[in-house]
């Protein structure tokens, strides 16, 4: 059970208007826990979403003096997506997290940390990505996030932290150009829905399950000292082509046609045909593991796409 006990009380989130910061927002306010959530830009239901651009330290000391939290979950980042400026990237993944941290310790709050880290850590594994396995980034977002993970390591000999890996990632309010939207997008459009032959392995996480795993990493992280890193996913190793397929079985579900073209696109250079975790790590320290399934997922998140109003309580 996830209550506001502890240092649970009040969380400061960052990145709280993206992605899986949303949702990470979300799912603690819809528990009770007085949450503050931080973004750079955007507005966020309920009109509480506090403005801060965590590569300006100034901005970050001062908010985290003013509103005390007693945890922080980290998540602001830059560079998921391609065609952000390497120097943009450095000043919030490596500067940004470096600037909370520094305000933490400047502050002496009492705080637990949980930062967001990235399976594009890694390089290519032949097998399942186990935590000791070698990071070796193949991209500018890859190598600040080695860094902003090793400077997390650096302070939780005085600070609680929790380093968490999320794999394949996908969900209502994810970005127009990934996967799962992209093959709608296609379809309503009537037009092929071009793909590579989709022999890629992926770990396919429900963005729900990825939340609450944060939120489930928090409770653990509760000493100075205490430094841990977790891959996080569901468990499960499913092809692109698998998943592109499922995503038109539920189109079609719903008299909405769509044709893959599979091999249509090639894959893209340094494609790493299997990124999938070993999980068993997170399942022992949080003493859970995501319970979605794929086409329970994929049904919610064709249903945000589609402007469904009941896809949030499917979810």
């Amino acid at each position: 059970m996830i209550a506001p006990s502890g240092y649970l009380k009040k969380v400061l989130v960052t990145g709280a208007n993206g992605f899986i910061g949303r949702h990470v927002a979300d799912f603690g306010l819809q528990r009770g826990i007085e949450v503050i959530p931080t973004d750079i830009v955007g507005d966020q239901s309920g009109g509480t979403l506090r403005t801060l651009d965590i590569s300006d330290a100034t901005a970050v000391r001062h908010l985290l003096s003013e509103t005390r939290p007693t945890a922080i979950i980290h998540l602001a980042a830059q560079g998921v997506y391609p065609g952000d400026a390497i120097s943009a990237i450095i000043r919030t993944n490596i500067i940004g997290t470096s600037n909370i941290f520094e305000a933490i310790k400047a502050l002496s709050l009492p705080v637990a940390v949980v930062v967001a880290g990235s399976c594009f850590e890694y390089g290519d594994c032949a097998g399942r990505i186990r935590e000791s396995d070698p990071q070796i980034p193949i991209s500018p977002y890859g190598v600040s996030k080695v860094a902003s993970s090793s400077l997390a390591r650096l302070c939780s000999s005085s600070i609680p932290v929790t380093l968490l890996r999320p794999f394949g990632v996908y969900g209502p309010r994810e970005g127009s150009t990934r996967l799962l939207p992209a093959i709608v997008r296609s379809a309503l459009a009537g037009e092929r829905v071009r793909l590579t032959p989709g022999a890629q392995m992926r770990d396919f996480t429900f963005v729900g399950d990825m939340a609450e795993a944060f939120w489930r990493a928090l409770q653990i992280t509760t000493q100075p000292g205490h430094y841990q890193e977790l891959n996080a996913g569901s468990g499960a190793e499913v092809s692109v082509r698998e998943f592109a397929t499922l995503v038109a079985s539920e189109l079609d579900r719903r008299n909405i046609g769509s044709e893959l073209d599979f091999g249509a696109i090639p894959y893209r250079p340094n494609e790493a045909m299997r990124y999938v975790p070993d999980i068993s790590g997170m399942e022992r320290a949080l003493g859970w593991k995501p319970g979605t399934s794929l086409a329970t997922g994929i049904q919610i998140t064709i249903a945000e796409l589609l402007g469904d109003s009941d896809w949030e309580r499917q979810a």
